[in-house]
């Protein structure tokens, strides 16, 4: 995946938008544990019984070398955030939900720009 479809993806799930984009893309947070950093990929994914399967593209990702360390992730698709398991299994990785601690999802924080932005339209609407 292109480093601009991943920024756009996360972008749009601080914007409030990840009831729709969780519908195609996954955002897979990973890390935040001791020194290790939080990390946010985005991928494609499937539904297989109830587990997202996320098949592997690049094997040298870095969301993988930290799943191999500690496979715990947090994982935000269409239904919300859900904190997972991961197991890699013939070229996918498969995330089972769990109650286990899991790094925080991306965060809604920009939620406030696109109700800004509209008001804004409005306004230079009707001044016309």
């Amino acid at each position: 995946m292109s480093d601009l479809v991943e920024r756009l993806v996360l972008v749009g799930h601080r914007l409030g938008l990840g009831w729709l984009l969780g519908r195609r893309f996954v955002v897979i947070t990973t890390g935040g544990v001791g020194a290790a950093p939080v990390l946010h990929s985005v991928a494609r994914f499937s539904w297989d019984r109830g587990e997202i399967v996320v098949p592997i593209t690049d094997p040298g990702a870095a969301w993988l070398a930290e799943l191999d360390s500690k496979p715990v992730a947090m994982i935000q698709a269409a239904p919300g955030p859900l904190a997972s398991h991961a197991e890699r299994h013939d070229g996918s990785v498969r995330f089972r939900p769990t109650g286990q601690p899991a790094p925080l999802p991306v965060d809604s924080d920009l939620l406030w720009v696109l109700p800004s932005l509209a008001v804004l339209g409005a306004v230079l609407w009707l001044r016309r």
